[in-house]
Protein backbone atom coordinates (compact mmCIF):
# COMPACT_ATOMS: atom_id res chain seq x y z
CA UNK A 1 0.00 0.00 0.00
CA UNK A 2 1.82 3.57 -1.29
CA UNK A 3 0.80 6.81 0.04
CA UNK A 4 2.33 9.88 0.29
CA UNK A 5 2.61 11.71 3.72
CA UNK A 6 0.29 14.72 2.97
CA UNK A 7 -2.38 11.84 2.02
CA UNK A 8 -1.57 9.74 5.40
CA UNK A 9 -2.14 12.82 7.46
CA UNK A 10 -5.02 13.28 5.75
CA UNK A 11 -6.46 10.04 6.13
CA UNK A 12 -5.58 9.62 9.98
CA UNK A 13 -6.45 13.55 10.77
CA UNK A 14 -10.37 12.09 9.03
CA UNK A 15 -10.32 9.15 11.49
CA UNK A 16 -10.86 9.46 15.33
CA UNK A 17 -7.93 8.54 17.56
CA UNK A 18 -8.83 4.87 18.21
CA UNK A 19 -8.31 4.42 14.52
CA UNK A 20 -5.38 5.81 14.40
CA UNK A 21 -4.25 3.19 16.91
CA UNK A 22 -5.54 0.05 15.36
CA UNK A 23 -3.88 1.40 11.66
CA UNK A 24 -0.51 1.81 13.73
CA UNK A 25 1.29 -1.19 12.07
CA UNK A 26 0.30 -0.63 8.61
CA UNK A 27 2.55 -2.54 5.54
CA UNK A 28 4.34 0.49 3.69
CA UNK A 29 7.44 0.63 2.48
CA UNK A 30 9.69 1.56 5.51
CA UNK A 31 11.18 4.28 3.28
CA UNK A 32 7.69 6.15 3.70
CA UNK A 33 6.54 4.44 6.94
CA UNK A 34 5.36 7.67 8.44
CA UNK A 35 6.36 7.77 12.31
CA UNK A 36 2.86 7.48 14.02
CA UNK A 37 3.50 8.64 17.38
CA UNK A 38 4.17 12.27 16.07
CA UNK A 39 1.00 11.91 14.59
CA UNK A 40 -0.68 10.37 18.21
CA UNK A 41 1.06 13.15 19.83
CA UNK A 42 -0.17 15.94 17.44
CA UNK A 43 -4.12 14.40 17.30
CA UNK A 44 -3.68 14.83 21.49
CA UNK A 45 -2.20 18.00 21.17
CA UNK A 46 -4.70 19.54 19.57
CA UNK A 47 -7.52 18.03 21.30
CA UNK A 48 -5.96 19.33 24.90
CA UNK A 49 -5.77 22.84 23.14
CA UNK A 50 -9.42 23.06 22.21
CA UNK A 51 -10.35 21.75 25.61
CA UNK A 52 -8.23 24.25 27.08
CA UNK A 53 -9.27 27.00 25.12
CA UNK A 54 -13.19 25.88 26.23
CA UNK A 55 -12.19 25.90 29.34
CA UNK A 56 -10.81 28.79 29.73
CA UNK A 57 -13.72 30.43 27.92
CA UNK A 58 -16.32 28.58 30.47
CA UNK A 59 -14.30 29.64 33.39
CA UNK A 60 -14.07 33.52 31.75
CA UNK A 61 -17.79 33.27 31.64
CA UNK A 62 -18.00 32.12 35.11
CA UNK A 63 -16.03 34.51 36.71
CA UNK A 64 -17.40 37.59 34.82
CA UNK A 65 -21.08 36.00 35.80
CA UNK A 66 -20.11 35.92 39.35
CA UNK A 67 -18.34 39.36 39.83
CA UNK A 68 -21.18 40.85 38.64
CA UNK A 69 -23.25 39.03 41.21
CA UNK A 70 -21.08 39.60 44.10
CA UNK A 71 -19.88 43.22 42.89
CA UNK A 72 -24.07 43.91 43.26
CA UNK A 73 -24.47 42.39 46.23
CA UNK A 74 -21.70 43.81 48.02
CA UNK A 75 -22.46 47.64 46.38
CA UNK A 76 -25.98 47.02 47.92
CA UNK A 77 -24.92 45.86 51.60
CA UNK A 78 -21.97 48.95 51.79
CA UNK A 79 -24.64 51.43 50.46
CA UNK A 80 -27.52 50.08 52.93
CA UNK A 81 -24.85 50.00 55.84
CA UNK A 82 -22.95 52.90 55.37
CA UNK A 83 -25.53 55.71 53.97
CA UNK A 84 -28.65 54.28 55.62
CA UNK A 85 -26.89 53.64 59.07
CA UNK A 86 -25.51 57.56 58.43
CA UNK A 87 -28.99 58.86 57.76
CA UNK A 88 -30.77 57.17 60.25
CA UNK A 89 -27.95 58.27 62.88
CA UNK A 90 -27.89 62.22 61.62
CA UNK A 91 -32.07 61.89 61.61
CA UNK A 92 -32.24 61.07 64.85
CA UNK A 93 -29.74 63.62 66.43
CA UNK A 94 -31.62 66.06 64.04
CA UNK A 95 -28.11 67.19 61.85
CA UNK A 96 -28.42 68.57 58.65
CA UNK A 97 -25.30 68.46 56.42
CA UNK A 98 -26.58 70.93 53.90
CA UNK A 99 -28.22 74.15 54.54
CA UNK A 100 -31.61 74.17 52.27
CA UNK A 101 -33.90 76.35 54.13
CA UNK A 102 -34.39 79.40 52.24
CA UNK A 103 -33.36 82.61 54.20
CA UNK A 104 -35.09 85.87 53.13
CA UNK A 105 -33.38 88.17 55.81
CA UNK A 106 -29.59 86.65 54.48
CA UNK A 107 -27.49 88.15 52.06
CA UNK A 108 -25.35 85.36 51.26
CA UNK A 109 -25.34 81.90 51.58
CA UNK A 110 -21.29 81.30 52.08
CA UNK A 111 -20.62 80.63 55.24
CA UNK A 112 -17.89 82.17 57.43
CA UNK A 113 -14.36 79.97 57.61
CA UNK A 114 -13.33 82.63 60.40
CA UNK A 115 -9.41 82.00 58.85
CA UNK A 116 -7.81 84.50 60.81
CA UNK A 117 -3.99 84.52 61.38
CA UNK A 118 -2.71 82.64 64.54
CA UNK A 119 0.45 83.09 66.59
CA UNK A 120 3.57 80.75 64.94
CA UNK A 121 3.03 78.65 68.35
CA UNK A 122 -0.20 77.06 67.43
CA UNK A 123 1.24 75.52 64.49
CA UNK A 124 3.60 73.56 65.72
CA UNK A 125 1.91 70.54 67.08
CA UNK A 126 -1.39 70.54 65.51
CA UNK A 127 -1.92 67.72 65.91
Amino acid sequence: MRMSYMTLCLWVNSMGYNKIRKYKNLSVNSHLTPNYTNLESDFLARKLKYFLRGFHRGIKDFSSSMSIIINIILLTVVYLIGIGVTSLFAKLVRKHFLDLKIKKEAHTYWSDLNLTRRPNEEYYRQF
